[in-house]
């Protein structure tokens, strides 16, 4: 996180009515494996801690979830492999700002986080990051910003150019705290295995305009305290600063689309550049213009000193 940038601590009942709210009736949604459950339950922990304390306590460990808040409600579909129709739908769902099969127009997500990984390093002994890619590859087009001129490359045909900030973001994949895994995870959980899977992500995302949440892995790099005592997880302290990282990006982007920057010292926000870099170069070219003239000019003196100049 860079120097003197501030990272908003959302409650969601402030968030909603902020300008970067969500819509009456839309959804904060959640897909893909337990390290992204983690984000939906620091969530609803946001809206209503002891309901969700209680709802946690009763709920199964591999199935879909949802949480009633209020306004806005939270939702988690479980997919480790992020190989579902249920994803695909609620991607193009909200890629193309209209309903899709099974999906209520009215409960449409309004920001969309997805994550997932450690199942292919945990279930596959070798090609793991070939069966990551495959699945990942066939999401792509649908997770791009397609006000992104890389993501438009890619994105469908069928796909609006919304005229709002985008809000749909990956978390990367969790490295474990590798000397307190149980020995079946050490065996299958490997460094070999994991880092290959966020090399990929780096790339593919940089290449078509996929916003990941690097911070998220920056909150755990290297430190046992930051992890429960699986190794796998992280502690709700980091679950729920991951979320305002989340927040504050839809929060900020929204803002920064609307009225432009800069409008505050917040993080996180996908700021539009300016020209900064343009007025630069003009000024660094006109600078080595001159120079290249009066080394030319003095040259000129030197080896012609009858020449007059007018």
């Amino acid at each position: 996180m860079a120097t003197g940038l501030i990272l908003h601590q959302h409650l969601i009942r402030r968030y909603r009515f902020s300008n970067g709210n969500l819509r009456a009736g839309q959804r904060i949604l959640f897909i893909g494996d337990s390290t992204t459950r983690q984000l939906f339950w620091a969530t609803a922990k946001k809206l209503n801690a002891l309901a969700a304390e209680e709802e946690m306590r009763a709920a199964g460990k591999h199935e879909s979830l949802m949480f009633d808040g209020g306004d806005v409600a939270v939702d988690f579909i479980w997919d480790p492999f992020l190989n579902s129709s249920s994803l695909r739908h609620e991607l193009l769902s909200y890629l193309n700002d209209e309903p899709q099969e099974g999906i209520d127009s009215v409960l449409r997500a309004g920001l969309i986080t997805v994550g997932g990984g450690l199942w292919y390093a945990r279930h596959f002994e070798s090609d793991s990051l070939h069966h990551f890619q495959d699945s990942f590859d066939h999401l792509a087009p649908l997770l791009g910003d397609p006000r992104s001129s890389l993501a438009t490359l890619y994105s469908p045909p069928t796909a609006k150019r919304r005229d709002e900030a985008h809000h749909v973001y990956v978390s990367p994949v969790q490295r474990p705290f590798y000397g307190v895994l149980s020995p079946l995870h050490a065996a299958t959980m490997t460094p070999a295995k994991i880092k290959p899977l966020n090399e990929y992500l780096f790339n593919v995302s940089t290449s078509r305009g996929i916003k990941v949440a690097w911070s998220h892995s920056l909150m755990t790099w290297e430190s046992e305290q930051a992890y429960e005592e699986s190794g796998l997880h992280a502690v709700d302290n980091v679950s729920i600063r991951r979320v305002d990282v989340l927040l504050n990006m839809r929060c900020n982007a929204q803002l920064t689309f609307s009225q432009g920057y800069p409008f505050d010292k917040t993080c996180c926000s996908a700021y539009e550049r300016k020209n900064v870099i343009r007025k630069r170069l003009v000024l660094a070219l006109i600078a080595i213009a001159s120079i290249i003239m009066g080394f030319w000019t003095n040259s000129t003196l030197l080896s012609n000193p009858h020449v007059i100049l007018r």
